[in-house]
């Protein structure tokens, strides 16, 4: 009697950051750049006390906090995917957009820097060195503004011909984005991944699962399309989280003394410091859930999934209705873009 082997998937959260990560953060005429708390060593034990089975770091621009935990934890050699978030820009529009890139070395990564801000030079090098790359949290801007027809006219024109592979669930991003860029990655027959793109340590939220004994084995599952998506995007809580940890690494106590009324001032301070810590997470919290709904409005995607269904190759593209678009006021907008698209 023949039995067949039984496959074990192993899980990975293919987004997150380090200490390494600068990122710079705008929001209208406000901005600044946010060094993530979380030690590369700290992530990595978090990651396997999260139940993942590899582990991987994307710093933006950088693989330092890949090195950095390679040389502090040699022993993780076989338990680690080097990765990288490569900041690059949309050709037509200079949207910024993120594509994550796995099992690189450091001359490859040299390369890529090199090439960033030629968004298809770069996917052509990639593909010659058979990397695989994935377009990070598709449905999102730099800048929080609100996208245009164009710009999503663009990125559906990205999906169809230049990722194979794209994050479906980003932990970071609303249920909307996600259920969006989910979509898009089955209009087009899409492989579809997911990672938390948490900056504090909070891995596993959102993970990859494929089968594999090896980081490369894993990485060639996920290439071939043999992968799922386990998790979830963004609560308030998860955001509340992110966002206190990192405001709390900005905080100043007040220095310590001897004397009573020095002390007293001191423990007013740190509770009215306390205090503020807990409205500011709030605050911030609700801005950037906020800035997220108005990325992309009700009426947008819904013209957005009927463009998706008009750049579809004719011989598998679904019947489709404008019906619910032209209500909601998109009709002449999806008219108009049908034929952008058809040119593509």
């Amino acid at each position: 009697m023949v039995t067949s082997a039984v496959r074990r998937f192993r899980r990975v959260d293919m987004h997150a950051h380090t200490r390494f990560s600068a990122e710079r953060i705008k929001y209208g005429p406000l901005a600044c750049t946010v060094l993530p708390p979380t030690d590369p060593v700290q992530l990595a034990d978090a990651a396997f006390d999260a139940g993942m089975d590899f582990v991987t770091i994307t710093d933006h621009d950088t693989i330092d906090g890949g090195l950095f935990l390679l040389d502090r934890r040699p022993e993780l050699a076989d338990r680690f995917v080097m990765g990288v978030e490569v900041t690059t820009w949309a050709p037509e529009s200079k949207a910024e957009i993120h594509l994550g890139v796995y099992g690189l070395d450091e001359q490859q990564h040299r390369a890529i820097q090199a090439l960033r801000k030629d968004l298809l030079a770069t996917i052509a090098y990639l593909r010659g060195e058979g990397l695989l790359y994935v377009l990070n949290h598709p449905i999102w801007d730099a800048q929080c503004r609100a996208w245009t027809t164009a710009r999503l006219v663009e990125t559906i024109r990205l999906i169809r011909d230049h990722f194979p592979v794209v994050e479906g669930t980003n932990g970071s991003m609303l249920p909307r984005q996600n259920r969006l860029a989910t979509r898009f990655a089955r209009h087009f027959d899409r492989i579809a991944i997911g990672g938390s793109d948490s900056h504090t340590g909070q891995i596993g939220y959102t993970f990859t699962e494929a089968p594999g004994e090896t980081p490369a084995e894993f990485l060639a599952a996920i290439g071939r399309g043999d992968a799922r998506v386990g998790g979830r995007g963004a609560s308030t809580g998860y955001m509340e989280r992110e966002a206190g940890t990192i405001l709390r690494s900005f905080r100043v106590f007040a220095p310590r003394s001897e004397k009573p009324i020095a002390r007293l001032a001191g423990r007013t301070l740190e509770a009215l410091a306390e205090c503020l810590h807990h409205r500011m997470t709030r605050l911030v919290t609700q801005r950037y859930i906020a800035a997220q709904r108005s990325t992309v409005p009700e009426t947008v995607r819904e013209l957005a999934m009927h463009l998706a269904h008009t750049a579809r190759p004719e011989s598998t593209r679904a019947a489709t209705t404008t019906g619910e678009v032209a209500r909601r006021g998109g009709y002449e907008a999806a008219r108009r873009t049908s034929g952008m698209l058809a040119t593509a």
